[in-house]
Formats: structure tokens, sequence, C-alpha cells
């Protein structure tokens, strides 16, 4: 990976940038622009707005719904302030709501598209059944009110695993021209009540793949636990995707508790010491914000 040549003293040119950004998306309209809602997107172009004085464009990995969090989405963008990359996300920290931060930030060669050249995709699902999740928890799983069978709901899973025509998981106003998805991973655990940020137990769902069309993996998740309810056996996902009909499939599991865990890259970005590197210009302030 070849970055461009050390600038020219006193000019500053353009640098594309690769954000990782987590968010917690319950009061927000989802990732892109919306001219009624607010929505991450808008929030982070404002904040670049606001500490560097000009319009940056964020280009995202992928679009979130409105509810849905995130913890490792990514986007690039093109910035022409010199400020070292590696204290961007502390100085976009000052400027940005409380619900959204950039937990790291590279530069990348100039044509670097965080959409294009993502290797996979990670989302995680956690559900309360039979039980309902605390205060603190309520805007981050969603609530069954009865208890799912983990068994039932891995083996249907499992018939979902490598390539298949998803036509049947898309949501209404999905553009996707093809409907093939290949899912790598598709894992199904009862956390135990004492395991990290998700103390209270319950279900984690976590799918992998290159990409996924619009509402997928919650109608996925919403067929999975009519499975894991008895209200339908296993064999179900493998028929739903012969029939290839919206309608065949089960609901569309609510947003909150669903999380963009990861968008990986090989190589990883974030990793490369070549990225790494800092701009060399004499550290001062940023738009009066530093």
């Amino acid at each position: 990976m070849t970055l461009p040549e050390d600038r020219e003293p006193g000019r500053v040119s353009s640098r594309r940038i690769l954000l990782k950004i987590a968010y917690e998306g319950t009061n927000y309209s989802g990732w892109q622009y919306q001219e009624n809602g607010r929505s991450i997107q808008a929030e982070l172009e404002k904040a670049f707005r606001k500490l560097f004085g000009e319009m940056v464009r964020i280009h995202g990995a992928g679009r979130t719904d409105a509810g849905v969090h995130a913890l490792g989405q990514t986007a690039h963008c093109n910035i022409r302030n010199p400020l070292p990359i590696a204290r961007l996300p502390e100085a976009l920290a000052t400027v940005l709501p409380e619900a959204i931060a950039v937990t790291d930030a590279v530069e990348v060669e100039p044509d670097f598209d965080a959409r294009r050249r993502a290797h996979r995709r990670t989302y995680c699902y956690r559900i309360a059944d039979g039980f309902r999740p605390s205060v603190l928890e309520r805007r981050f799983v969603t609530f069954v009110p009865y208890r799912l069978d983990v068994e039932r709901m891995r083996a249907a899973a499992a018939l979902w695993i490598g390539k298949h025509n998803f036509s049947a998981f898309r949501g209404a106003g999905c553009t996707a021209t093809r409907t093939v998805r290949d899912i790598l991973e598709f894992t199904v655990d009862r956390v135990p009540n004492d395991q990290g940020r998700f103390g209270a137990g319950g279900l984690l769902f976590r799918v992998s793949s290159p990409a996924f069309l619009r509402h997928q993996v919650r109608i996925m998740i919403g067929t999975l636990v009519e499975i894991g309810r008895g209200r339908r056996e296993p064999c179900w996902a493998r028929e739903i995707l012969e029939e290839m009909d919206r309608r065949a499939a089960g609901p569309t599991a609510p947003p909150q508790g669903l999380v963009l865990e990861e968008v990986a890259y090989v190589p990883d970005p974030f990793r490369s010491s070549v990225n790494r590197r800092e701009a060399r210009v004499p550290v001062g302030t940023v738009g009066g914000k530093i």
C-alpha cells in the first residue's frame, strides 16, 4: 500500500482518511443523510465543518437503519487540514454528540473506498428471551417474552452458510441488483450472565458476509425467532430460500438489538505502520477547538 509522497513545506494538500466509528443509533434516523431527521453521516460532516471550517463529505462502508448501533462502522473522507491524523479522534470528540465517537483514523491511498474495499462485514444481534433487560441495556437488546431453543436456531442458521439467493430476505426499498450473498459465518450462543458488556445474559447472534441486503440480518433474526419458539422447523430456513419471496420469511426483527460490529479489510489499514505515519507539521490549534 503506497501513500502520496511527503508534501512540500507550507503546502496543504488533500489527504484521504479512513475513520472507524461507534455510535448509539437510538435517536438517529440511520447512517445516511435524511432531510427530515438526524443522521450519523450528517452529524459527522457537521463536526468536521465546526472543527476545520470546511465541507467534508463522509462516505460510509454501510448504511445502518434508524435505531441500529455500531461499534466498528468505517467511512472515508478527504481533508486538507494539516492536523496529525493520530489527533483526529480526540479533536472530533470535542464537537461530536455524545452518542457518536470516531475511535480510530488512518491515512490511506487517494483511491481507497470504504465500501468497495470492505472484505467482510460482521453484525451481532442481542435478544433477551424470557426476561426483561435492565433499564441500562434496553436500548441495545430486543425483548422476546419466551425462552428460545438455541439448537433449533443453530440448525436453521447453518442452512444459510455459503452463497445463496437471499431475495426472500430483502426489505422494502432494497435497490440491490443482485440478491446472491455469501454468508461466511452465522453463530447463535447463549451468553452467561457475567459475560462483559452483554451482562444480563440472553442470546447473541453473530453473522458475517462481504455484503448484506437491506434488512437482511433483521429478517434472518426474525425468522430464527419463529424457529426458536417452535412455530416452525429448522428446515424452513432452506424452504424460504427456495421460495425467493419476502412473504415466505419471518418478520423483521426490531432495530435496537442490532450492532454493526466490524467492517474488515485485507490488509487492515488500521494496523499498517505505513498508514500510521503522522503528518510532519507543527502541533497547533485547529479551528479554536484544540
